[in-house]
């Protein structure tokens, strides 16, 4: 992405779209966030080897601190992955029918996804209510930690994911034609 705010807008790489200025930032600010965390990661885990393997005293917390990283990771950043041109597809239907043929489907597909996001948003905001009711807790090396606090992230990523696909379902409403390839797309011969 650009970092470049242009009008309360960010340009997409390789979609030829512009985010929208909230949820463009946010996906960004997300996205960025995660990259960060995987670099996080990557640093602690390298620490954890020297410490472990040269001087014989482990960290303790690096592989329970990953396991709450990663989830962080997976659902922070999933709107920034649900972003049009920024993932892998597979368009074997697609590619065979009519372009307003196409287009009803990109509409059902994106209806579809904005209803299982606002399920899973519902369901999981739901399970964090219920750790947060229920005081659960555990134990992290030396520290306790509220079970609620790490999976607060997981409706706050899907939530994310809902608004982005809502919003590719509303650009799809005002589009005459479907939604071009990027020019990163590799089309098949």
């Amino acid at each position: 992405m650009s970092h470049e705010a242009d009008g309360g807008s960010r340009h997409l790489e390789g979609s030829g779209m512009r985010d929208p200025g909230v949820l463009g930032t946010l996906t960004w600010a997300t996205g960025r966030f995660c990259d960060c965390i995987v670099l996080f990661l990557a640093a602690l885990f390298g620490y954890e080897l020297v410490a472990r393997n040269v001087f014989n005293a482990p960290t303790g917390f690096a592989d329970q601190l990953a396991a709450y990283m990663l989830p962080v990771i997976s659902f922070l950043a999933l709107a920034r992955s649900l972003r049009s041109g920024s993932h892998v597809s597979v368009d074997l239907l697609t590619d065979r029918v009519s372009p307003s043929s196409r287009l009803m489907l990109q509409r059902i597909c994106l209806a579809l996804e904005v209803l299982v996001c606002v399920v899973l948003v519902v369901l999981s905001a739901h399970t964090v209510v219920e750790a947060y009711r229920d005081n659960l807790r555990e134990m992290v090396g030396q520290w306790v930690v509220q079970e609620y606090l790490p999976l607060m992230v997981i409706p706050i990523g899907l939530a994310l994911a809902a608004w982005q696909c809502a919003n590719a379902f509303r650009q799809s409403l005002w589009a005459q034609q479907p939604a071009k390839p990027s020019d990163d797309e590799i089309r098949p011969a």
